[in-house]
């Protein structure tokens, strides 16, 4: 019984997990097992943007919402509602 105690603790913790930004995942993962997603903030910072551009997409038909605002710099509560919109000019190699 005491195994399926420690189970529900880690489907407990994955289902808020999934809710929460890369940032988050980023700082329970470090403080957890020593591991980070991303070698610094730079590369933590363009990581996030894209998963949060692929949520936008995936679950809001690419329509700004306060959850993308609070993820992503450079937006705010004022784009709110606005479709996403990007192209070629957005990418960047390196």
């Amino acid at each position: 019984m005491k195994g399926n105690g420690r189970k529900s603790v880690w489907a407990r913790d994955l289902r808020e997990l999934s809710y929460k930004g890369l940032r988050d995942l980023n700082a329970y993962l470090s403080k957890q097992f020593s591991f980070a997603i991303a070698k610094d903030d730079k590369t933590l910072e363009s990581l996030t943007t894209l998963v949060e551009i692929r949520n936008l997409i995936a679950h809001n038909q690419g329509i700004v919402n306060r959850i993308f605002c609070s993820r992503v710099k450079g937006y705010n509560l004022d784009d709110c509602g606005k479709l996403l919109t990007m192209g070629f000019q957005n990418l960047r190699f390196r």
